[in-house]
């Protein structure tokens, strides 16, 4: 099964865009860091008390169809399907800065994105002349713990935003590496009846995460 996965997986990296000239997909390992802000209720600290930096390794996917434009500053707009999968923690410290309580999670992700094709882009910052600007949303689904005996009446569930900053550098008319810096939000749903085994009996009222990522990978599809 795993074998006709990944042949059908690379038939369709090969063939797609050449039977589809307008068909794009992207394949880009990321690797950066999140902040977890647990909302504690009945508690006289803020957020930033509760805040721990965690690491988060993304394999994003994704796939979907290039409108052509070719203005002088856009090149096209790509409508596609946000998939793929993450790994971090769920976790908070303290006011006085001691990690309190710590999982480990692997999370599967689906959801919707744009793209904006720039070229001979002009900007007073450090940006490319050739950038391509991206925005996603979506939800994100607790598929595996790291503790096999970690039972809880539901995983967690999260929506997220994304904005990504993208450099492609294309290889052939149809084939080209990028390089991209992701900035990402999250607001995560957990059941109350978790909160004792998730936050170690603090009484988190709502959980949100904010972060960057950065990705080297490959897209298919006309330039």
């Amino acid at each position: 099964m795993k074998r006709k996965l990944i042949i059908t997986i690379l038939f369709t990296l090969l063939f797609s865009s050449a039977v589809f000239p307008a068909f794009e997909l992207s394949l880009i390992p990321k690797f950066g860091f999140q902040i977890n802000l647990p909302n504690v209720n009945s508690s006289r600290f803020g957020m930033n008390y509760y805040k721990s930096l965690e690491p988060k390794l993304d394999i994003n996917l994704q796939l979907g169809y290039k409108f052509k434009i070719n203005n002088n500053i856009l090149n096209g707009i790509s409508l596609l399907f946000d998939t793929g999968f993450d790994g971090t923690f769920i976790s908070i410290k303290n006011p006085y800065d001691y990690q309190v309580n710590k999982i480990d999670i692997l999370s599967l992700y689906t959801g919707i994105g744009l793209k904006f094709e720039f070229h001979n882009f002009k900007s007073d910052f450090i940006l490319p002349a050739n950038m391509t600007l991206g925005i996603a949303s979506g939800a994100k689904y607790g598929v595996l713990t790291g503790n096999n005996n970690f039972n809880i009446s539901r995983i967690p569930i999260s929506v997220y935003a994304r904005l990504t900053l993208e450099d492609r550098f294309y290889q052939t008319e149809k084939y080209a590496f990028l390089v991209s810096l992701d900035l990402f939000y999250e607001y995560m749903f957990f059941n109350k009846n978790d909160i004792n085994k998730l936050f170690y009996s603090y009484d988190v009222k709502n959980y949100h995460s904010v972060g960057f990522t950065l990705g080297l990978g490959m897209m298919f599809g006309s330039k």
